[in-house]
């Protein structure tokens, strides 16, 4: 893991994006990105 501070001040890992993926959403991968936005929440333990 590469952690990486873009100019925003966001975190992420520079080895999954080239970008800061919260800067830019297009910068993430399809396999990563959610496959809906309808603004729900999901519990981490099922």
């Amino acid at each position: 893991m590469n952690l990486t501070r873009c100019n925003q001040g966001h975190f992420y890992d520079a080895d999954k994006y080239s970008t800061c993926p919260h800067c830019d959403p297009s910068a993430q991968s399809a396999a990563s990105a959610p496959s809906s936005n309808d603004g729900a929440t999901m519990p981490l333990f099922p």
